[in-house]
């Protein structure tokens, strides 16, 4: 169920709007592609404060808004970031493709009120179908077999997605697993420093054997010294159990056994996040997450994109983006993963590295010495070429 298009403007430092292709022609290499016609990973660039993690933030809102906003407070503002708290509306567009079926889904939203929201379904000729859509809170279009939307009430601060899961229509429901699937380290106010709680993490592994093999087996390969680990609890003042994760090391002696609070930082991230990776994975959603060199070793980056890669391993074609500052995975994701994030006088855009014309980046030669080099934007701007 993969993303095929993304567009937004207006919300965060995006005035004027951004466009994120996820889809690639005849010329991206197959060891990139995959075959699938879409990349299956993308890894945004650019410096500090650039805009790199407003994307993920956009993807973000737009997934919680379409899939959960019935559940929001009525009484709130929608937490929708407009450019500058001017008075505009915030616009996303999507297509995405869901069983063989692309779909198109259009929000123009403020902080008041859902503006439009329109559904499409592209045709065998390639054009789209408005399926549903509505202006304010009424439905002012639907095809034969989206009526139903028509008979339920349609909240102003809600998507019609996200209501029609409430009211239990069956329609809409592949659009809701869908949107619902998204996951990561990135909310509404951007990255979550301390991201998954290890006892909930714990829990899960404790509770699903192929999650714990899972992570095993990648702490294995990521060359940490750890040969095993194991899921404790306890139970805490209140009476509630807790899940807790114990690191096992060799040594000469026989095995060191080390608590989470004792074992490297590092690790412990890695730890946390491998359960993120392996549910995005096993149910072919996709995964957002910020700043994925955060206290891991550049080295460790390649195999952890990989589990994207690997269609064995990755048969539900789930996808990943993510920012970071390390520039050496630039050559490993090539220029059809790489998107590029610039600000210029407090308004940031973006381009994917393959529209870059001319020689200056091709297949065969590495990327990074080009990008560092200053030649592609994406860089500090006391080390940079563009303004602000």
């Amino acid at each position: 169920m993969p993303i095929l298009n993304f567009k937004f403007r207006n919300f965060h430092s995006f005035k004027e709007g951004v466009e994120i292709p996820f889809v690639v022609n005849e010329k991206c290499p197959t060891a990139i592609s995959k075959g699938l016609g879409y990349i299956t990973v993308l890894g945004l660039k650019g410096a500090n404060a650039s805009g790199k993690t407003n994307i993920l933030k956009a993807l973000n809102f737009f997934s919680q808004f379409t899939a959960s906003s019935f559940l929001n407070d009525v009484e709130k503002d929608i937490p929708v970031a407009v450019f500058n708290n001017g008075n505009e509306p915030a616009e996303f567009e999507m297509d995405f493709e869901i069983n063989q079926t692309v779909y198109k889904l259009e929000l123009q939203v403020d902080k008041n009120e859902v503006k439009t929201e329109i559904l499409s379904i592209r045709s065998a000729k390639g054009t789209y179908l408005i399926v549903a859509k509505r202006i304010g809170n009424k439905i002012t279009k639907t095809a034969k077999e989206y009526e139903a939307l028509k008979k339920i009430k349609l909240p102003t601060k809600a998507s019609m997605v996200s209501t029609a899961r409430q009211n239990e229509l069956s329609i809409l429901v592949d659009v809701y697993e869908f949107f619902k699937g998204f996951n990561g380290n990135v909310g509404r106010y951007g990255w979550h420093e301390t991201g998954p709680n290890i006892d909930v993490v714990s829990k899960w592994m404790n509770e699903d054997s192929e999650l714990l093999k899972f992570v095993i087996e990648i702490l294995k390969k990521c060359d940490v010294g750890i040969s095993n680990v194991e899921i404790l609890n306890y139970d805490n003042k209140l009476g509630e159990k807790k899940f807790f994760p114990v690191f096992e090391h060799p040594c000469k002696d026989g095995v060191i056994r080390i608590s989470d609070l004792d074992e490297s930082s590092g690790t412990v991230t890695l730890f946390k996040y491998l359960a993120l990776y392996w549910f995005s994975i096993k149910f072919g959603t996709v995964l957002l997450i910020d700043e994925i060199d955060n206290n891991l070793h550049p080295m460790l980056l390649p195999l952890l994109i990989n589990l994207f890669d690997d269609r064995t391993a990755n048969q539900g074609n789930s996808q990943i983006v993510f920012t970071t500052h390390d520039a050496g995975i630039m050559d490993y994701l090539g220029k059809y993963r790489i998107f590029i994030v610039n600000k210029n006088s407090n308004e940031s855009f973006g381009y994917r590295l393959d529209s870059v014309g001319g020689e200056i980046i091709r297949n065969d030669r590495p990327i990074s010495p080009t990008y560092l080099d200053k030649r592609l934007g994406g860089v500090p701007r006391e080390y940079g070429t563009y303004e602000e």
